[in-house]
């Protein structure tokens, strides 16, 4: 077999007479259809007969000698009593394996003892809230002092300056006379970084550089006059605020009713 498969040698057959075909594809059918009929009728006796509900009675142990009808032998009794006496009988407490020690400690416990007085009690509290250690108050350093570039925006948060803080200028500690003090603040020249000379402003840097002028020169609106006397702003009423302005309303509409007057004046 393995030389033919190495050499590619194909086996011709001999083809079935159609009839032969025929008959073998018939007799599988019936054979086929023949198992399922014999399950389906299986499958009917199985489940067509009614449910039987015939449940096994439970069985009964049979009962011990003192449990019987009818008197008891003494044998019985001695025996059930002994029974009890060790199965019956209530557990005893649990009690611990105490050592000589706790049992000494809680001897001493028992004892009565004077009462410590109300002024001892607060010493040795005080004494007791006194650290062993005591270390003094955390002191946060001090922030450093340097010059800042001015942010326009104020939800960004201001950056240190390349260069600065330089270092302060040397000032003699006292001057002979005004002048030379003058002198010396007006030739004084603090560095100044090269970038400024091809510094370029915004509109809002020299809007911010101008002088504020209280009211502005171009007003967006014209500002009203004051008023010679100040009138309330009016304001929503409340539902009751609001019933009882109606319940004046209506008092003030009704006619005016005055006997007296108009029988001595009008009469």
């Amino acid at each position: 077999m393995a030389n033919l498969k190495d050499q590619n040698v194909t086996i011709q057959t001999k083809p079935k007479n159609p009839k032969q075909l025929y008959k073998e594809l018939s007799e599988n059918v019936t054979h086929q259809v023949y198992n399922l009929v014999e399950h389906l009728r299986q499958w009917i006796e199985k489940n067509s007969q009614p449910k039987r509900y015939n449940f096994p009675k439970p069985s009964r142990l049979k009962p011990t000698r003192w449990a019987k009808r009818g008197p008891m032998a003494r044998r019985d009794w001695v025996k059930f009593y002994n029974w009890a006496a060790k199965n019956a009988a209530p557990k005893s407490p649990y009690e611990p394996n105490l050592r000589k020690q706790d049992t000494v400690d809680a001897k001493k416990a028992k004892e009565s003892k004077e009462p410590i007085p109300y002024e001892e009690l607060m010493q040795h509290a005080q004494n007791m809230a006194i650290p062993r250690i005591r270390r003094n108050k955390y002191e946060y350093p001090p922030e450093p002092q340097y010059a800042y570039i001015p942010q326009i925006d104020p939800k960004r948060r201001p950056k240190r300056e390349h260069g600065r803080p330089f270092r302060t200028p040397e000032v003699p500690p006292d001057f002979q006379h005004i002048e030379l003090e003058i002198d010396f603040w007006s030739q004084l020249r603090f560095p100044i970084r090269p970038s400024t000379a091809s510094y370029n402003p915004s509109k809002t840097i020299l809007k911010l550089a101008e002088p504020k002028v209280v009211p502005p020169l171009k007003q967006h609106c014209p500002i009203p006059e004051k008023p010679v006397e100040y009138i309330v702003p009016r304001r929503r009423m409340s539902p009751l605020q609001w019933r009882e302005h109606k319940r004046r309303l209506e008092y003030l509409a009704k006619p005016i009713y005055r006997p007296i007057i108009d029988y001595f004046y009008y009469g």
